[in-house]
């Protein structure tokens, strides 16, 4: 039993994903986003990297560069913008990184701050100035890659 509970969320994120991919994309809601999305797609290395790591704290919460949210669709449409597919899947696969580590809703943040007795957001104070850097880094090689 308990292990139903303790999946139930996880479950029933992945089947909210389906459904946030599928609205996100659908023509009425992507003409409303798209013209935001290619205001700000980056068209330089440099601008890659500080867009990316700036804005990587919004996959947390999952949010709306989150992979495994609403970061499905958004890449879609960030792509259709003119980004190219590699540079968009890298950007939201390492901002989704410090959503792995730091996000206080992650079942294994959860798990571990109740094991330990210590309040969640401790742990994500914590985490997020490492996994920032760590971010950056990674965003450096991927505009190296990428550009």
């Amino acid at each position: 039993m308990e292990g139903i509970q303790d999946v139930a969320g996880a479950l029933g994120l992945m089947i909210g994903i389906g459904m946030l991919l599928s609205a996100v994309t659908a023509p009425q809601v992507a003409s409303l986003i798209q013209p935001l999305i290619e205001v700000i797609i980056p068209t330089s290395p440099l601008m890659y990297i500080l867009v990316f790591t700036l804005l990587s704290p919004l996959a947390i919460y999952r949010g709306p560069l989150n992979v495994w949210g609403l970061g499905s669709g958004i890449a879609a449409l960030i792509v259709a913008g003119g980004m190219a597919p590699v540079a968009a899947m890298l950007a939201l696969r390492i901002v989704s990184n410090l959503q792995a580590v730091s996000d206080p809703t992650n079942s294994h943040n959860v798990w571990i701050a109740d094991y330990t007795k210590t309040d969640i957001i401790e742990t994500l104070r914590k985490t997020l100035p490492w996994m920032f850097v760590a971010v950056m880094i990674s965003m450096i090689i991927a505009g190296m890659i990428a550009f």
